[in-house]
């Protein structure tokens, strides 16, 4: 067999098994190799074809792995020549390593079994999750995932904002690039969003080092904001938010009914080595608004804590009409916020902690609407023992709320905690009450990844607060019961029971079981959606009362253009419980929609329902969409109130793209009912390859919006749809 010139190698994963593929070294062998399942899951077969079965089959290894045990995870490596030794397998030529969602291609790449490490060189990109690094020379950990590339660039659409990407992709690189699991970190590094290829990018971020920890912030070290060479702003520590809407790189330039002319910004600080935030806000009409946020760590880490303030005192009272609601009162009068966290790490687990937070709205000619909050803490915590002592004060313009507690908690073996204590809460001031209420509680607790059940005694030092007394109860619910294939939950629970201030005592006792909500397909154009439950209660005193509830929602493709749905949900309680606890609300409601379309060019669509318990029908919902081109959408939809025959209102949403950057938007709403025009907003867009620029107008409100912003460091825009932040009072 000198003739034939194959060369299988393969090799156990601590947390999986490699599959060494030898494809285009040698072409005539046409060798594929294949993992076969047998009963010892380690071990794996390498047929070779075009081989007599008798004399070449090549002999089987076997190796088997604990951490392969508990990970069962497969990767495959493939390359044009595969060598091993001293358990070391070298791939070279167009080499890739396929291992969970990670990829990694290369010109070589050797794979070191004993310390699980791969190492690559020339031509480098590891691929996970969306994110792509490249370089010349890198490592990957099969372990951890942690990667470091030289000379590396990459992009990430990783960063989310609001749980939605981030207006493109972010293209980095620099000297040295590592990953790990919580972030990437890159050393002489650049940074940004704009898709032009180096060097002609537009705008980027320099800086010695750049931390980005996907779905949270960007950080950047010593860095300057730059468009192509010349540099405009300088930050000592540029923190750019990935988890909030607004950005603040640059000014944010506006105006508005209430405050007028408006300058908003960002400015980075350093106290006691500890980097924060600081904002500040110029208003035309109503003054100035400045906050800090600063997280700081004293005494190497045993002290930490969070200082975020806010204040906005307007210079001068806005004439307000008296039909403006609470919440528009505070959105255009002002407010001033204050809270800190602190917490002390003492040592052997204990720990302790002051939480302040202080608010104050001011309205104008009515009595300001201020509160402190007081919140201290002592504990200690360790793996199998917990105790925690708790007082909070909250301190109102004419009275006061505090609420005190005390925990223990103690593991007694796998599964199993047992915890006791007592809290109390009650009113002090003006409101006559009962400020010294104690409740005190004790339970035994067990978990497992099938059911959780619990042993429950609570009572309560006074009658005259209503409350339910346990004395005692037990509870067991399922976690993961499958019956059949059905996902099946059940539960139980069974105590006496003494209800305040009635002073009605009982044993009661409930049990339910449902089907968690399942999809069965019907035919080839139907889907349905299924669940519901039967719960039962009883008590000593004879009266019991069970419910019945369920849900069900239908699919229907009846056309290629022409879809069905129908729904019903029920709630149907019958018989008597006395405690308040046991009430169940009851509801029969039946939905029926359906919509025709044409591709995305336009679609129709009607959905209404009657809900047969009450003998009300809802309302009767219509809604047409034109996208004849991606230039074009128009969305117009209509309420009709089934019970009185009335049309409500009218609403109409058009985009429009105009070409060379510009588009318009329009979102109206009329009510039909007072005859007027409630929302009637427009808006202009003017994108650039780097920049946004939008005008809004909102009628109603007499609001005038401009937003100008980097389209690397997206602000939050304006839209043009109704928000609760500018709500129109019905009065007016």
């Amino acid at each position: 067999m000198s003739s034939i010139r194959l060369i299988v190698i393969y090799i156990f994963l601590s947390a999986g098994i490699f599959v060494l593929t030898a494809s285009n070294a040698y072409p005539n062998a046409n060798v594929s190799p294949i993992s076969l399942q047998r009963r010892d899951p380690f071990q794996i077969v390498f047929p070779a074809t075009n081989f007599s079965q008798k004399n070449d089959r090549l002999a089987m290894r076997k190796q088997t792995s604990k951490k392969a045990k508990a990970a069962n995870q497969k990767a495959n490596i493939s390359a044009e020549q595969i060598t091993y030794k001293n358990q070391k397998a070298m791939a070279s030529g167009n080499a890739t390593v396929i291992y969970r969602d990670a990829v990694i291609k290369a010109d070589t790449i050797i794979y070191d079994e004993l310390n699980r490490t791969i190492t690559a060189s020339g031509n480098v990109d590891v691929t996970q999750k969306n994110s792509n690094l490249k370089g010349d020379y890198g490592t990957y950990n099969l372990d951890d995932g942690s990667a470091e590339l030289i000379n590396a660039y990459g992009s990430t659409d990783e960063v989310i904002q609001n749980d939605k990407k981030i207006q493109g992709k972010i293209y980095f690189w620099g000297e040295k690039i590592t990953r790990d699991e919580k972030s990437t970190k890159i050393k002489n590094a650049v940074i940004t969003t704009c898709d032009c290829p180096r060097p002609d990018i537009h705008y980027h971020i320099t800086s010695e080092e750049t931390e980005i920890i996907p779905g949270d912030k960007i950080i950047a070290y010593k860095s300057k904001l730059k468009f192509k060479e010349k540099t405009f702003l300088n930050y000592n520590r540029l923190e750019l938010s990935l988890d909030k809407k607004k950005q603040s790189l640059i000014p944010t330039i506006g105006r508005n009914e209430n405050d007028g002319w408006y300058l908003k910004k960002d400015l980075d600080f350093k106290l006691f080595n500890n980097p924060g935030i600081a904002h500040i806000d110029l208003y035309e009409k109503t003054g100035i608004g400045f906050g800090i946020k600063y997280p700081y760590s004293l005494l190497g880490g045993k002290i930490f804590g969070y200082l975020d303030y806010y204040d906005h005192t307007p210079a001068s009272t806005a004439v307000i009409t008296e039909n403006l609601t609470n919440d528009q009162r505070e959105m255009t009068i002002g407010e001033k916020e204050l809270r800190n966290d602190l917490r002390y790490e003492i040592g052997n687990g204990y720990y302790a902690g002051f939480n302040l937070g202080s608010y104050d709205y001011q309205y104008p000619g009515e009595l300001s609407s201020s509160w402190n909050n007081y919140y201290f803490y002592f504990g200690r915590s360790t793996e199998n023992q917990s105790i925690l002592l708790s007082q909070a004060t909250t301190d109102y313009n004419t009275y006061t709320y505090q609420s005190k507690s005390l925990e223990f908690a103690q593991k007694l073996g796998e599964g199993w905690t047992w915890r006791v204590g007592g809290y109390n809460s009650g009113y002090a001031g003006s409101i006559d009450t009962n400020d010294s209420i104690w409740r005190y509680y004790t339970n035994l607790n067990y978990s497992n990844d099938f059911s959780e059940a619990n042993l429950t005694y609570l009572r309560t030092n006074t009658s005259e607060l209503y409350h339910l007394d346990k004395i005692p109860e037990i509870n067991f619910m399922t976690k993961n019961l499958n019956i059949a294939g059905l996902p099946i939950k059940a539960a139980v629970s069974a105590g006496s029971y003494r209800e305040e201030p009635s002073g009605l005592a009982l044993n009661r006792g409930k049990f339910y079981i449902g089907l968690e909500p399942v999809s069965v397909a019907v035919g080839n154009y139907g889907k349905l959606d299924i669940g519901g439950g039967f719960q039962q209660t009883l008590c000593d005193d004879g009266s019991g009362r069970y419910v019945f509830s369920g849900e069900t929602a239908y699919k229907h493709k009846i056309t290629d253009n022409i879809n069905l749905s129908l729904n019903y949900l029920f709630q149907s309680p019958k018989g008597h419980s006395p405690f308040i606890d046991d009430y169940v609300p009851s509801y029969s409601l039946f939905t029926v929609g359906a919509e025709i379309f044409n591709g995305d060019s336009w679609k129709f669509s009607i959905s209404g329902g009657y809900d047969y318990l009450y003998d009300v029908r809802t309302s009767i919902i219509t809604t047409l969409k034109l996208k004849p081109s991606e230039k074009f959408d128009w969305t117009l939809s209509a309420h009709y109130n089934a019970n009185t025959h009335e049309l409500p209102n009218l609403t109409s949403q058009l985009k429009v793209d105009l070409g060379n950057g510009f588009s318009i938007e329009n979102w109206t709403l009329y009510d039909n009912i007072n005859d007027r025009f409630t929302y009637l907003n427009i808006g202009i867009t003017k994108e650039t390859h780097d920049f946004v620029t939008k005008l809004l107008y909102r009628n109603q409100q007499k609001e005038l919006w401009l937003q100008f912003y980097l389209k690397a460091f997206p602000e939050e825009p304006e839209i043009i749809l109704p928000s609760p932040n500018h709500i129109i009072s019905p009065n007016q």
